[in-house]
């Protein structure tokens, strides 16, 4: 098992699977495997009698990206932020990337371009990415705070659509993994108003996904960050967060987070928020099941069920 799960981290690539055997002779798998999360690092070493860019997994990365020009390097190490991989827009969008300049990184091998869901992706290999992310450097604290808005602009979008439509929750879940980056990267870069959007907008692919532990932890470490400014992101977080806790059952929390809900979207004209929060303070006076869309069906219509339900 803990060789499999070697061969697995360093993404099946023959040279690192030699130099991770390489350290057989003094770490046991499990040994070696606790220590992978600093794979670049860790696997040198390799053959005396091969071309010095392949001793090393760092050596043999090095050349590749030596080879490429300086645009290609610098959209090369912004792609590193995303996780998950990048569609084709948030790479032009975030990373200012070019068709032609994608498309060499992958003849380089130093991107995969994906296709099976029907939406092109460009990922990268973990190693590799690894390598990218230290190349990013300085400007890591700048592409990511536009990755995160490129995620805010996204999720708004999703959200204002409504949960009924199941294409963009199925975009939302090819993009999950970035989003769950953006939320760090957010915190870690002191964007909490940017935070906040991205958490509030993000409660009704939670509630569609039967996720809505992580949704309610999320929105409620946005909300502790945020100034506490009366804002529409906050009326949306607040009645997102009083759903998702309504859905758990825990009536008397809904009931706060959703009255609180009503005061900063009334506070902010924000309308549908304000309708929201008060189906859930009417559903939990009468314990009903309050949904999504349970205001009004014909506006927006229920969102599909939790993939265990499907």
């Amino acid at each position: 098992a803990d060789a499999r799960e070697i061969c697995a981290r360093v993404d099946c690539l023959p040279l690192a699977i030699e130099l991770a055997a390489a350290r057989m002779r003094t770490l046991t798998p499990r040994a070696l495997r606790e220590r992978l999360d600093t794979l670049l690092r860790l696997l040198t070493g390799g053959p005396r009698d091969l071309p010095a860019r392949q001793q090393t997994l760092r050596e043999t990365i090095d050349w590749s990206v030596g080879l490429l020009d300086e645009s290609a390097r610098a959209v090369f190490a912004r792609l590193a932020v995303f996780p998950a991989g990048a569609t084709l827009d948030a790479a032009e969008a975030v990373c200012g990337a070019e068709v032609d300049t994608l498309a060499a990184l992958v003849d380089d091998h130093l991107l995969r371009r994906d296709d099976a869901s029907g939406e092109l992706r460009f990922g990268m290999l973990e190693t590799v990415r690894e390598y990218a992310l230290e190349l990013l450097g300085e400007e890591r604290s700048r592409v990511e705070l536009a990755m995160v808005s490129y995620f805010v602009d996204l999720t708004d979008r999703v959200e204002s659509e409504g949960g009924g439509a199941l294409e963009p929750l199925l975009q939302l879940d090819a993009e999950i993994d970035n989003v769950r980056a953006a939320l760090i990267a957010a915190d870690r870069n002191g964007a909490s108003d940017l935070r906040l959007g991205l958490a509030g907008s993000m409660w009704r692919y939670h509630w569609a996904r039967a996720t809505l532990t992580e949704g309610i932890a999320e929105i409620e470490k946005a909300l502790a960050a945020s100034d506490g400014r009366a804002t529409s992101r906050r009326a949306r977080a607040l009645q997102g967060a009083a759903r998702l806790v309504y859905s758990l059952g825990d009536l008397a929390r809904a009931k706060q987070l959703a009255s609180e809900a009503v005061r900063v979207a009334s506070q902010t004209g924000s309308t549908w928020e304000e309708c929201l929060a008060n189906t859930v303070l009417g559903a939990a006076a009468n314990d009903h099941h309050v949904g999504p869309d349970s205001y009004s069906a014909a506006r927006r219509s229920t969102p599909p069920p939790a993939p265990s339900q499907r």
